[in-house]
């Protein structure tokens, strides 16, 4: 298995280094976090996510009042918003707003990549500040 990393620098300058955790999901569905939130003043948790054909999945430690973005890096993501589904395809994004139910699939015999950007409640208002990464 390949541990691949997070490069960065943090407030006061210094590079920093963390490697990929994974994450227990079900059979099928492969989560990653790059990052959590909190870490090296990061106000979001960001995941690597594959599913596999006709494989359904919710996202991963996903908080009341948080908002997901969820980039599809490769592959088709079926989505439902509340009463809306909606079908995206590589390179699309999809965001799942606060208190709002939904669900997501992968409709095809290929698999999906998804990122996920996860961001908590308190967050939102807040600017964003980014941290540099290699």
């Amino acid at each position: 298995m390949t541990i691949n990393a997070i490069y960065g620098l943090d407030a006061q300058g210094h590079l920093y280094y963390r490697a990929e955790e994974w994450v227990r999901a079900d059979e099928g569905v492969t989560v990653i976090r790059k990052v959590a939130a909190g870490e090296y003043d990061l106000p979001y948790t960001l995941y690597e996510l594959i599913l596999a054909p006709h494989q359904r999945a919710s996202l991963p430690a996903l908080q009341q009042g948080a908002i997901a973005t969820i980039y599809i890096i490769e592959g088709t993501l079926a989505v439902r918003l509340g009463e809306q589904t909606i079908t995206v395809n590589a390179g699309g994004l999809v965001q799942a707003p606060a208190q709002r139910d939904y669900a997501m699939w992968n409709p095809t015999s290929s698999c999906v990549r998804c990122l996920v950007i996860v961001v908590e409640e308190d967050e939102h208002s807040k600017p964003a500040s980014l941290t540099s990464l290699a």
